[in-house]
């Protein structure tokens, strides 16, 4: 959280919700500017264990053949970060954008 609030997104609260024995929640509204349209992010901040198999270090990206291998990139894993940096590119550059509500799961599995 200490990342989106260093950020200065205009109009954003973070409310994280915790409940015992599940993993933790995470909502970000972002106030619209300039727009009467919301739209939803979803994304987790959990990452699983990667596993045997890999010919490289999974968590140094390597393009080969042409597609890109490693931890984290084909997945929503940073999907807080890049959000949050999404709204704040519109807010930097002066141009509107809808409400944005972000949640974010701590586990991609969604723990019942």
């Amino acid at each position: 959280m200490s990342f989106a609030r260093k950020q200065n997104v205009k109009g954003m609260t973070i409310k994280p919700l915790h409940e015992s024995g599940r993993s933790p929640f995470l909502i970000v509204d972002i106030a619209a500017h300039e727009s009467d349209l919301t739209v939803l992010f979803y994304g987790h901040m959990d990452k699983q264990p990667y596993g045997e198999g890999w010919d490289t270090d999974p968590c140094d990206p390597v393009i080969k053949d042409g597609k890109l291998y490693g931890r984290g990139s084909a997945d929503d894993g940073y999907a807080f970060f890049t959000s949050i940096l999404a709204v704040k590119a519109c807010q930097d550059l002066g141009k509107s954008h809808p409400r944005c509500i972000i949640t974010i799961e701590g586990s991609e599995e969604g723990e019942m």
